[in-house]
């Protein structure tokens, strides 16, 4: 997710602010355009009060490049007080301090006033950036909050880490099936990139541009265990299509769908090549992993 922490850091170092609470209009007091979506009637946000936002940013085409808003958790700030130095130049948290829960808006920003763009933005002339406040809460409730979360996170850390003996097995049963050749449901794609289906899922579809929850477990074609989330007691999270994992991944996992599980047998062309990855991966390795696709996000 690097480039949406670049874009997001364009954000809170160039925008102007409107105020949802306020009196609206077309313009912001530095000249931005912008449009109110919704506007409740509610209790401003309030210095040491936490908001929990979403983010959505297009380009000029109206196409979503960047989200905070169907991730697994939802961004948060704690305002403070509006003569802090925290507070002074930093236009997000001016903008959520004016605003309650469920109001929403967009703004809308010329890409030659951002500096330091990622590669492959310079095209747009325009970047919508869409905010909606989902709740705010005392210092008091946001804390209660945050250890439900971690509660839910050390529960499932425990599951997982039981379950990688399992897996472990599972996954060296599939590897021994696969390499004697009694693998008799197996799909193929170009390159050499093959997969086995073990359970279908039932929900959306992990295609391109969509945020993906998985949990994985890896090995080279000799058996060996080089990395696995079942271990570390987390999932992985990432976008298919963008490069931000292997290609045997990009290329598998978008037909792949919520729920699913599934062995993936990858050439080293489409894994990490003739350099490996020391010390694990060795140059020119194929890589086998079984994974399940625990959540999409729409």
């Amino acid at each position: 997710m690097k480039n949406l922490k670049l874009i997001l850091i364009c954000f809170l170092g160039s925008l102007a602010i409107w105020s949802c609470g306020g009196e609206m209009s077309n313009k912001t007091d530095s000249g931005y355009d912008f449009k109110i979506h919704n506007d409740v009637s509610g209790t401003v946000a309030a210095p040491e009060q936490y908001v929990y936002f979403l983010l959505d940013i297009k380009d000029s085409a109206g196409k979503v490049i960047q989200s905070y808003r169907n991730g697994p958790t939802t961004p948060s700030i704690k305002l403070p007080a509006k003569g802090d130095a925290a507070y002074k130049g930093n236009q997000l948290m001016e903008l959520l301090a004016r605003c309650s829960a469920g109001d929403s808006a967009s703004i809308y920003i010329p890409a030659d006033s951002l500096q330091g763009l990622p590669p492959g933005y310079e095209p747009t002339e325009v970047f919508e950036y869409t905010v909606v406040v989902d709740e705010v809460l005392s210092e008091e409730d946001h804390q209660a909050k945050q250890m439900e979360l971690q509660k839910a996170q050390q529960e499932k850390a425990m599951a997982l880490k039981a379950k990688e003996k399992d897996i472990a097995a599972f996954t060296a049963s599939s590897l021994q099936a696969y390499k004697s050749g009694k693998v008799s449901d197996i799909l193929e794609l170009d390159e050499g990139l093959k997969y086995v289906i073990h359970e279908l899922g039932e929900g959306e579809p992990a295609k391109e541009g969509k945020y993906v929850s998985m949990q994985y477990y890896g090995m080279t074609m000799d058996g060996n265990m080089f990395d696995n989330s079942f271990k570390r007691g987390t999932s992985f999270t990432f976008t298919p299509g963008r490069g931000e994992v292997i290609k045997g991944w990009d290329r598998v996992i978008p037909l792949l769908k919520e729920g699913a599980k599934a062995s993936i047998f990858i050439p080293s062309d489409l894994a990490y090549g003739a350099a490996g990855s020391p010390p694990s991966i060795p140059g020119g390795a194929d890589l086998m992993f079984y994974v399940e696709v625990e959540k999409v996000f729409n």
